[in-house]
């Protein structure tokens, strides 16, 4: 009975731990991300609006996502690499 008891706690506490929502990144500024990351932000933002900075853990690796709007109102998101490279990029 005991044992019974015991497996039934651990599938709950599994299942519930793999329904549990992905926790967001910390949201940033641009004067907050390096240097590197930021040139790459404004050179593609230009006379756009940042709407949103975020830094994430990638496995062992670091990535800042990046939503804008350009001048003409497209909304963009970009995931920039610690080094500023660019490692995706999409046009909504």
């Amino acid at each position: 009975m005991k044992k019974s008891i015991v497996t039934l706690i651990l599938a709950l506490a599994a299942s519930t731990a793999f329904a549990l929502p992905a926790v967001a990144g910390e949201k940033l500024t641009l004067e907050q991300v390096p240097a590197k990351v930021k040139e790459t932000i404004q050179s593609h933002v230009k006379d756009g609006k940042i709407t949103e900075i975020e830094r994430e853990k990638e496995g062992d690796a670091t990535v800042y996502e990046v939503e804008y709007k350009s001048a003409k109102g497209t909304e963009h998101e970009l995931k920039i690499g610690e080094d500023g490279k660019v490692l995706k990029m999409e046009k909504d």
